[in-house]
This record gives structure tokens, C-alpha cells and sequence, in this order.
């Protein structure tokens, strides 16, 4: 439920995006080692299906961490750029 809520409340899929790469991430070796497509494709089917509630929190971070790394590394090496603009229009950053 967390991810939907983050998805409606973002207005973005990047969320969803984030939740598989973070349910993949621990099986991308087994799904790369994989010989047959068959074989694969049961080894995406039950991503999830192992998943413990203890387990739950760190999932969550790691949606969280893969939303937000990004962005911070994005808007801090456009910050020097943006900033003198936004100073000449009075805007606050």
C-alpha cells in the first residue's frame, strides 16, 4: 500500500519503476544465469512471493533510496547552474 500511496501522491509511475527494480535486484543473477525463457520468466513471476513481512521495511527503503538518489545527484549538479537565474528573478532556492 505505501507504494501506492507514494505513487498517487507523486502523480508518477517512477515509483512502480523503483518497486521492480528493488523486488528484481535480489534474483538478477538467477534471472540473467537462467538457459530457457520458460525458466525466466517463473523466476519474475514469484519475485514477490518470497518476500517476508519483516522484510516489508527494507523493501520500502530501498523503493525510497532508488526515488530519491537520482534526484538529489540531479538537482545538486544542476543547483550552480539554476541558481544565478533564479536570483535574477527574485526567486528563492
Amino acid at each position: 500500500m505505501r507504494v501506492w500511496d507514494r505513487i498517487f501522491a507523486t502523480r508518477s509511475r517512477a515509483p512502480l519503476f523503483a518497486s521492480c527494480l528493488a523486488l528484481l535486484e535480489p534474483y538478477a543473477d538467477k534471472v540473467l544465469a537462467s538457459s530457457e525463457m520458460g525458466e525466466a520468466i517463473e523466476l519474475l513471476q514469484g519475485l514477490g512471493d518470497s518476500m517476508r513481512p519483516e522484510q516489508v521495511d527494507s523493501f520500502i527503503a530501498k523503493v525510497e533510496e532508488l526515488l530519491v538518489g537520482p534526484t538529489e545527484a540531479c538537482s545538486q549538479r544542476h543547483q550552480p547552474r539554476l541558481q544565478p537565474s533564479c536570483n535574477t528573478r527574485g526567486l528563492q532556492m
